[in-house]
């Protein structure tokens, strides 16, 4: 599961960085892979897929390209805010903001198994199926975000850690 994520990445990375000749900027070269992402993964919920969907997906084809969505939106939450607090730059914070919530719409989706559970949302559904990738990585994310949150949005942070 982790390999696959890690996989989309790295073939991204890869390519950006041969897109190029090498010539790009570290600035350049991330600028154009939150773009590739953005194009290719992002889905209409603003949910970053673990897949572009492209037809060598074999095994994930059967479960959709939501496998791993919290460790990939996680993670991305996450570099978000730590990029925000370094650039300040408000783009950097609308992306932040735009991963917790997609993390924050499969949370409630997850919500019809119990509170406090995060799903493997196979066909954008509810599955009693998760792992600790599933939440781990969204709650460090959450975490990351909750500096930058408005006062609703950190209530709704709080509010998703079971009592």
């Amino acid at each position: 599961m982790l390999k696959k994520s890690v996989e989309m990445f790295s073939i991204l990375a890869a390519t950006l960085s041969c897109a190029n000749g090498w010539t790009e900027t570290l600035d350049e070269t991330a600028e154009r892979f939150e773009r590739e992402l953005d194009e290719r993964f992002l889905d209409a919920n603003g949910v970053l897929r673990c897949s572009s969907g492209a037809s060598d997906v074999t095994i994930w084809e059967s479960k959709g390209p939501y496998e791993n969505v919290g460790i990939v939106n996680g993670t991305f939450l996450q570099a978000m805010c730590a990029k925000y607090a370094v650039t300040g730059d408000e783009r950097d914070l609308a992306k932040a903001r735009r991963t917790y919530q997609a993390i924050s719409k499969v949370y409630e989706l997850s919500q019809e198994m119990g509170e406090g559970y995060f799903c493997k949302p196979w066909g954008w559904q509810c599955r009693d199926e998760t792992s600790s990738d599933q939440f781990v990585y969204a709650m460090l994310g959450m975490d990351a975000f909750y500096p930058f949150a408005t006062d609703a949005e950190r209530q709704e942070i709080a509010d998703r850690i079971p009592k």
